[in-house]
């Protein structure tokens, strides 16, 4: 299987040269290497163009007006030549075993549609790093996509450039988030793979789309969980209950469900009931066993959770709310978990 790299790059100067040398200096070397230049106003023309001259595996494209992330990562697919892609982007660094890490694991698995991996994520200005990992088992995977992106970087992938007779590309309806849509559509295709080992470190500093877009790019990533939701909701379900379903799943606690409870319970009762339907249809009666369990464990921590914040935030309503919910999911334990962190934040308080 040949390999093409792919990157876009917008006034990358600062990191560039770091990340194109990791990329070159991959134990699996047998690769091109195609990187769009996005309309660049800094020194990421030349240096492009210096690494260009030195490799003849790197081949540069450059956008004659700024198209965006997404249009310019489609405009390297759509020049590469390789069966298989790896993504990057223009300020992270691929550890020297990534590519033949993420080959192994696609070339045993013939289901596989993307491969993921470990990611470190580093700031160098504040000396800390932390490893995030998508969860193996792809059930869990898939449901976990429902409130977020589970993947984690995005540009850490690898993929087929052809799924089911069809090329790979990203949707362009949205500036920013068609990563984590892509991630939602590929996982419905095929089999997701993601190797323990880090794969990518994925570079947290203050010119970072992220840190400049934070706010665009979350009103995207809420528009990519509602229409993946809405696959699994026969009800119409409004982006506002997209968005409170996603903070009651990852324990976002800075402010409270208030009147929301219900409407969340509701909700989450018929994504969760439909979502293992397919389960079901998909990976077989055991599969959906196993992740029922899961899902009903993870659901009495949460309520364990929103119920200490709701004490927290004097919201009685969401607290009346919540042990209504809660009787039907463990009262117990949903209790005992409200009162461990109740615990907790007493013992801060003293210490």
């Amino acid at each position: 299987m040949s390999l093409s790299v792919v990157m876009a790059v917008r006034n990358g100067a600062p990191h560039l040269p770091e990340t194109i040398e990791s990329v070159l200096r991959q134990s699996f070397d047998s690769y091109e290497f195609i990187i769009v230049d996005d309309a660049s106003t800094d020194d990421t023309p030349d240096i492009l163009a210096n690494y260009e001259r030195q490799d003849s595996r790197i081949r540069v494209l450059r956008n004659p007006r700024r198209l965006g992330p997404y249009p310019s990562a489609n405009r390297a697919l759509c020049h590469a030549r390789g069966d298989i892609i790896a993504r990057h982007d223009g300020d992270d660094i691929s550890p020297p075993d990534r590519l033949a890490i993420q080959l192994e694991a696609l070339k045993s698995d013939p289901d596989a549609v993307l491969v993921a991996g470990a990611v470190e994520r580093f700031n160098v200005e504040a000396n800390v790093a932390d490893v995030t990992r998508p969860p193996a088992w792809q059930p869990l995977l898939e449901w976990e996509l429902l409130f977020q992106n589970a993947i984690a970087a995005g540009a850490q992938t690898m993929f087929p450039r052809v799924v089911q007779g069809q090329p790979v590309f990203f949707q362009t309806k949205r500036p920013y988030a068609e990563d984590y849509e892509l991630w939602c559509r590929l996982s419905r295709m095929g089999r997701v793979v993601s190797p323990d080992a880090v794969v990518y470190r994925y570079r947290q500093h203050c010119d970072s789309i992220t840190s400049l877009h934070r706010v665009d790019q979350q009103k995207c990533a809420v528009q990519v969980r509602h229409e993946y939701q809405a696959q699994f909701l026969r009800s119409a379900a409004s982006a506002e209950t997209t968005v409170d379903l996603s903070r009651f799943w990852n324990l976002r606690g800075d402010r409270p469900l208030g009147g929301r409870v219900r409407a969340i319970g509701a909700t989450f009762a018929e994504l969760r009931g439909n979502f293992l339907g397919y389960v079901d249809a998909r990976y077989g009666p055991g599969s959906r066993a196993v992740l029922e369990k899961e899902i009903a464990k993870a659901l009495s921590d949460r309520l364990g959770y929103w119920l200490y914040r709701s004490l927290r935030f004097r919201d009685a309503r969401g607290f009346r709310d919540l042990l209504a919910m809660s009787i039907d999911h463990d009262l117990l334990h949903v209790c005992g978990t409200a009162l461990g962190y109740c615990a907790s934040t007493l013992r801060r308080r003293l210490s």
